[in-house]
């Protein structure tokens, strides 16, 4: 996943709303929403409670969310995102 789909992840869930996240991203609710569903499915968990106004983190989404913050700060450019060999989420730099 590139670097701007974990931004999009950390306003989503900074703002608590697809849509916001969205707009603050400039990408469409339709296209965020698909880049959210498509990192879940990556991770192979569910990283946003739908079901809640505002929209709420599940425990993945809380720990992923720290995760996002920390190599947002460290990476300049582009990280990858994905689980390591124990589910865990992990980052790692792209050059």
């Amino acid at each position: 996943m590139i670097f701007e789909n974990l931004k999009l992840f950390r306003d989503i869930a900074q703002m608590k709303s697809i849509s916001r996240g969205a707009m603050l991203n400039e990408v469409s609710q339709s296209a965020a929403s698909q880049y959210m569903q498509e990192m879940e499915r990556r991770l192979g968990v569910s990283l946003l409670d739908r079901t809640t106004r505002p929209l709420a983190l599940t425990p993945a989404g809380k720990r992923s969310r720290g995760a996002v913050k920390q190599a947002h700060a460290q990476t300049p450019h582009h990280a990858t995102f994905g689980p390591d060999a124990g589910g865990q989420a992990i980052f790692r730099s792209v050059p």
